[in-house]
């Protein structure tokens, strides 16, 4: 089966990447906050919740919170593994056409 990532996946990065910023973290520090909010993020069963409507919000909650204490985290000396989204290897593709072509 596919890995579906739930709402909550995304906004762990988008909580990381605005406590790294409002905490001033830098450059390395950020790319631990998001290491370890990416390791942390739900992987929430999303389409059991579209078969089955609840009010859980595809992990939004927790989504933020691993954000959060990423950032946190971090900027107490914490590593964490390099996110997948940022590793330069794997995704230098996406972030050199950001603007340009839809991936």
């Amino acid at each position: 089966a596919h890995e579906y990532h739930s709402s909550g996946a995304w906004n762990a990065l988008g909580c990381a990447a605005m406590w790294a910023r409002r905490l001033k973290l830098s450059e390395e520090e950020t790319l631990h906050a998001l290491g370890i909010a990416e390791y942390y993020a739900p992987r929430s069963p999303v389409m059991r919740v579209m078969d089955n409507p609840t009010m859980l919000k595809d992990g939004s909650g927790v989504g933020c919170w691993a954000g959060v204490t990423g950032a946190i985290l971090a900027s107490k000396g914490f590593t964490g593994a390099p996110a997948a989204l940022f590793a330069p290897d794997d995704f230098a593709h996406v972030w050199s056409t950001i603007k340009t072509q839809w991936h």
